[in-house]
């Protein structure tokens, strides 16, 4: 049997608080070539990456709909969570 392989990608997973089912929603990976290098520098002393550690930039919803019930919620930011 051949083992063929497939791409993860990054994604989101949520618990909608009125129907209490999971929901799954797609993360999009930015490419940070699209910045200047100052803008690129500003981001990562932003997000207290050091100079030349590796990550991977993914762009988040503010809001998101529960696919089942309708629900609507604000997404909360990482400073809120902390």
């Amino acid at each position: 049997m051949t083992i063929r392989e497939v791409e993860l990608r990054h994604a989101y997973v949520w618990t909608c608080d009125e129907c209490g089912r999971d929901n799954f929603h797609n993360g999009l990976t930015l490419d940070p070539s699209q910045w200047t290098p100052e803008e690129l520098a500003a981001k990562r002393k932003e997000f207290g990456i050091e100079p030349g550690e590796e990550c991977e930039w993914m762009w988040r919803p503010d809001t998101v709909v529960c696919e089942f019930c309708g629900a609507e919620f604000r997404v909360e930011s990482p400073e809120e969570i902390e």
